[in-house]
């Protein structure tokens, strides 16, 4: 785990995430999309979903299989307002439901804290990141993860790995991981 560059002030966070990110014109978001939503189903148990980075919510939805989803993002749209590591904050603990944080960890300001914090609210998570990313170029990322690195945020935030994958992409690495 690496930090790229100091955490942004509220006023840049605010300019940066105005909108949910929607990532219907890239193919390479709609297909890591696609298969994180079919990662979870095949690894995680059907539940109710929460997601507080859900962007334009289409792997909550998907991984939802007629269970309730709660949604939120750093950008209004969604019941949950903020950044997310204080949104997390306003959840009730929760022993069945299916977290989700895409392309998150990456951009907070604490990532095995988010991670402890998000521990208690779910009964298990399913996790991307892009993965030994040497492109610097991104603004919004804050740190840099090697599998080894999500791996080891993952146990000590007291969730078992239950599979990852790692998909290269032309324009970037991702790693996705479902968890208990």
């Amino acid at each position: 785990m690496r930090q790229l560059r100091p955490y942004p002030t509220r006023a840049a966070l605010d300019a940066m995430y105005a909108r949910p990110h929607n990532g219907a014109n890239w193919w390479e978001h709609r297909l890591r999309a696609d298969l994180t939503v079919a990662f979870a189903c095949h690894l995680l148990p059907a539940a109710p979903v929460i997601d507080l980075s859900a962007g334009d919510a289409v792997i909550p939805r998907g991984i939802a299989r007629g269970h309730t989803v709660t949604l939120g993002d750093y950008a209004s749209g969604y019941e949950y307002v903020g950044p997310i590591s204080e949104t997390v904050q306003l959840l009730d603990n929760s022993s069945d439901a299916i977290f989700v944080c895409s392309e998150t960890l990456e951009h907070v300001e604490q990532p095995a804290r988010l991670l402890y914090d998000i521990r208690p609210k779910c009964g298990s998570l399913i996790l991307s990141t892009p993965a030994d990313d040497v492109d610097e170029s991104n603004p919004e990322h804050i740190w840099t993860f090697s599998t080894g690195d999500v791996g080891h945020l993952l146990a000590a935030a007291g969730f078992v790995a239950a599979g990852f994958v790692v998909l290269d992409l032309p324009s970037y690495r991702c790693q996705i991981w479902a968890a208990r």
